[in-house]
């Protein structure tokens, strides 16, 4: 049973500074909040009263069953109004081209392995690539990392 009051992204700064991340998303057995390669028989049931956003939308939909109360507020950041949908679309673009080139192609590459391969394999096969290689043994991580603490 999960139950925070809001759901949403964090970042454990600490472990990201104890260990290589390809390494730890390889041996991260059960994915994004411990839960998007889960193979359970039993349900996962989570319990919400506040909302979940983003990130925790995220690991909300990988829930079996969702128990929400009233006036809670989900979001997920593309979902927006009609009349705004072209200036969001050229807004995230312009998110998009502003982050590491490095990696952007090997998160668009582990897109396009998921197509061919299983989640266990695609996720090996991705971060193993030469692009998530660039990405986590290059200087834009260092940084990356540096500026969230």
């Amino acid at each position: 049973m999960l139950t925070p009051n809001v759901w949403c992204r964090w970042n454990d700064d600490q472990q990201q500074d104890k260990t290589d991340e390809q390494e730890r998303i390889a041996a991260d057995v059960h994915g994004f909040g411990s839960l998007s390669r889960r193979q359970s028989t039993k349900p996962i049931i989570a319990a919400v009263s506040g909302g979940a956003y983003g990130g925790g939308m995220e690991i909300l939909l990988n829930c079996d069953i969702v128990v929400v109360a009233e006036g809670s507020k989900f979001a997920l950041p593309e979902i927006v109004p009609p009349a705004k949908v072209l200036p969001t679309a050229l807004a995230v673009a312009q998110e998009i081209v502003a982050n590491s080139p490095d990696a952007v192609q090997a998160t668009k590459e582990g897109l396009l392995l998921s197509q061919q391969l299983n989640f266990h394999e695609t996720l090996l096969a991705n971060i193993a690539s030469r692009a998530s290689t660039r990405v986590y043994k290059g200087q834009n991580i260092k940084v990356g990392v540096r500026s969230m603490k």
